[in-house]
């Protein structure tokens, strides 16, 4: 995509601002009727004699109760997200992860900005359909709202984004504003000239005011001004220099990013605004992904395919014409009603109305002959049970569009508490829709995080800066602070932010709370909790989950008492090996210092068993061979086992020695023969692990040194490339001045 001139992109602005305003019309009926306002007009309510006008809210409170299950699910979590890392040593990555993800979020929950662009982009989510944040600027961290009005996409634009290749944001700034970004570190591509007359315009206008003198005819005085009292500047009062920010893909074999923004000038006064941009860096890339520009997250209730972004169905849309209906309804009902309230009278002649007077006699009054009272038998009686029907109706289409956001609307047919299991089948009926919902969101809010994630590592906000510098202080390696390496998932809490659901399902694990093991009873003494407070970090607080010893310290414990006993030990896929190792050596070490201790030496049994532990432990530490980062503690461990291998050949010379002395014969030969041949695997298995943790080593420097050969040859490359075109140009200059005639001097 190519744009001539400001001018042609200007068309293809106004044609995209102008397809939307129809769809404009609508989503400010939904905002009108979610905010309260009146169901009937003013000039409605005077030609149909209608004398109740009131919004009742129940759309209100059940956009409000939508919105507390998205900030339950994605603004009021003590952590947004997990990092993993899937780079580096096995040993480190978990380790790297837990710095990673603590510091990122520690850093959102401290942050207001972000907690807003959550709750107002789900606010637009519940009412709209899609909620929009986007990055004004390459070094931001963390993205800005934006209105579903600010941000328009061409039509048939789906929603995927797959054939996305233009788009434009709706942005106002005041003239310090405007003038904070033309002059500061990303001034290539602003007009100037353009920036100057827009801030002279705008002091017209405040000057037309009272509030400026002449200060727009000098305009380096102004921007001055501007500089020593920004505050005059920015408040509410001032105009506001609106601009359209634009983004589309250039036509490169790669497309690319490019960025424009113009004035979106209404009137049509301006020229020079109409026919230049404001901002034109050229073909600076900003990416090539849409997902570094903005993020965007949607509730869509629409079944038609293919999916389009214009075509969403959102819960407000779902609600707007049953809604409006019950609130015409029951205005209705309250003026009958009212109507209900009166004493109606027959009308009477001219002269009978003077005589008309009530005689009171305390408790009784006698009504003058010429006035009848109407009846109720006479009156115009309202059907009540129709009535009743019709409203009852209208809610029960609110609850089942609603249900999958909020309650069910109580209309007093409910009959005594309902059990859990009866809350979960009527919670799961109701849940269908909005948890296949919720986990989209959740897999849309992934990308958002990503992008977070990816400008910590290498924007140069003091923020980013900050969390790299504490990061390897950490001792995580500067190429582990790289998004590729990692993998975020969002955490998600039981219930999917539904809050009966919730409440719910934690009933039910604790119904069968005696059927789990300890570690899993605490989790969901945690999950009941949590519920129940509505509060992670009371529930935290009542139920911490930090555990004193983990699983994979516990089995090597537990393994020892088998080891030493010369029984074989076998270990899962998911234990810790390098854990394992240093608990097994550090109870080995324990074992040998009671030995040293006790002065006296061990029996067999316990020798064959201490060979039994070297050799298992050794087998261990070969499966790390196939973690390129563990060269250095494969060589630590195998020196600790090899001189403990001396030391179980001491023992077994001095158990031998001592039963010679006693008159006993000792070790047999064939036990002397198995200890000797579980040593002597275990010294070979040694060597083998430092031999190929060597080479490995060796492979890496080799390919390191040969990767820094191919970087100076091509350095060296590029500079003789570069010196010959000098020559070359030097060359062609000199025989072009040599093969130009020369003037004749004049005689």
């Amino acid at each position: 995509m190519k744009f001539k001139n400001a001018e042609s992109l200007q068309t293809v602005v106004q044609d995209v601002r102008l397809s939307d305003v129809g769809r404009g019309r609508n989503r400010a009926r939904i905002n009108s009727l979610f905010n309260g306002d009146q169901p009937y007009t003013s000039q409605e309510a005077e030609e149909n004699n209608i004398g109740t006008n009131v919004n009742f809210l129940e759309a209100t409170n059940i956009a409000h109760g939508a919105r507390a299950m998205y900030d339950r699910g994605f603004v009021d979590l003590e952590k947004f997200f997990d990092v993993t890392v899937d780079y580096g040593p096995i040993h480190k990555r978990g380790d790297w992860g837990q710095y990673i993800t603590t510091w990122i979020n520690r850093y959102l929950r401290r942050t207001p900005a972000y907690r807003d662009l959550q709750t107002q982009k789900f606010a637009d989510v519940v009412l709209h359909g899609p909620g929009m944040a986007a990055w004004a600027r390459q070094d931001h961290i963390l993205p800005r709202f934006a209105p579903v009005c600010e941000i328009l996409f061409p039509n048939r634009t789906l929603r995927d984004m797959t054939n996305l290749s233009y788009f434009q944001i709706y942005r106002e700034m005041t003239a310090a504003e405007l003038t904070k970004m033309a002059t500061g570190p990303v001034r290539k591509g602003w007009n100037m000239r353009l920036v100057e007359q827009l801030i002279r315009e705008k002091n017209n206008e405040k000057m037309e005011s009272g509030s400026q003198g002449q200060d727009w005819m000098f305009p380096e005085k102004l921007a001055e001004d501007i500089k020593a009292d920004s505050g005059s500047y920015t408040n509410s009062s001032v105009p506001k220099i609106r601009t359209w920010d634009v983004y589309f893909l250039n036509d490169d074999d790669n497309p690319q990013w490019n960025r424009r923004i113009v004035v979106a000038d209404e009137s049509g006064d301006s020229t020079l605004a109409n026919s230049e941009y404001l901002f034109d860096p050229g073909n600076k890339s900003y990416g090539t992904d849409y997902k570094r520009l903005f993020s965007s997250n949607y509730a869509d209730g629409c079944n038609v395919a293919p999916f389009r972004w214009h075509s969403m169905r959102s819960l407000g849309f779902l609600l707007y014409a049953t809604a409006h209906l019950a609130n015409r309804l029951r205005c209705r009902v309250f003026d009958a009603a009212f109507r209900e309230t009166l004493t109606l009278f027959r009308n009477v002649g001219e002269g009978d109305r003077d005589r008309l007077q009530l005689i009171d006699l305390h408790d009784y009054g006698v009504i003058p002959e010429g006035l009848n009272m109407v009846t109720a038998a006479e009156r115009n009686q309202v059907n009540v049970p129709l009535l009743s029907a019709v409203q009852n109706q209208a809610r029960q289409l609110m609850s089942e569009n609603s249900a999958h956001f909020s309650h069910d609307i109580d209309d007093g047919t409910n009959r005594g508490d309902k059990t859990a299991t009866q809350i979960i089948a009527e919670s799961q009926a109701s849940n269908a829709l909005v948890g296949a919902m919720l986990s989209h969101a959740h897999a849309q809010e992934v990308y958002q995080d990503l992008e977070i994630c990816r400008r910590l590592c290498t924007s140069p906000h003091p923020d980013a800066k900050r969390f790299r510098n504490t990061m390897m202080s950490l001792g995580v390696p500067s190429e582990i602070l790289n998004v590729e390496m990692w993998d975020v998932a969002r955490v998600r809490e039981i219930g999917n932010g539904h809050k009966v659901m919730q409440m719910a399902q934690a009933d039910k694990l604790m119904q069968a709370y005696p059927l789990f093991d300890p570690q899993a009873q605490r989790k969901i003494l945690r999950l009941f909790t949590s519920a129940t407070v509505d509060d992670p970090r009371q529930a935290d607080a009542l139920v911490p989950m930090e555990d004193e010893v983990s699983s994979t310290e516990e089995k090597a414990s537990l393994a020892w008492g088998s080891l030493i006993d010369g029984k074989p030990v076998s270990l899962g896929k998911f234990v810790n090996r390098m854990q394992y190792i240093q608990v097994t050596l550090k109870n080995l070490a324990l074992e040998m210092n009671q030995i040293d201790q006790s002065n006296e030496v061990p029996d067999m049994r316990r020798i064959m068993g201490l060979a039994n532990v070297i050799q298992h432990t050794m087998d261990i530490v070969t499966t790390l061979q196939d973690d390129p980062g563990a060269g250095s503690q494969i060589k630590v461990f195998s020196d600790i086992l090899a001189q403990a291998m001396n030391r179980v050949e001491k023992l077994a010379a001095d158990y031998q020695k001592e039963q010679q002395d006693q008159g006993n014969p000792g070790m047999s030969a064939q036990d002397q023969a198995k200890i000797q041949a579980m040593l002597i695997t275990a010294q070979t298995k040694a060597k083998v692990a430092e031999a190929s943790a060597a080479q490995k080593r060796d492979h890496k420097e080799i390919a390191f040194q040969n990767d820094q050969r191919r970087k100076e040859a091509a350095l060296q490359a590029d500079i003789a490339a570069k010196d010959a075109e000098t020559s070359s140009s030097i060359l062609r200059d000199n025989l072009t001045a040599a093969l130009t005639p020369k003037p004749k001097s004049p005689k």
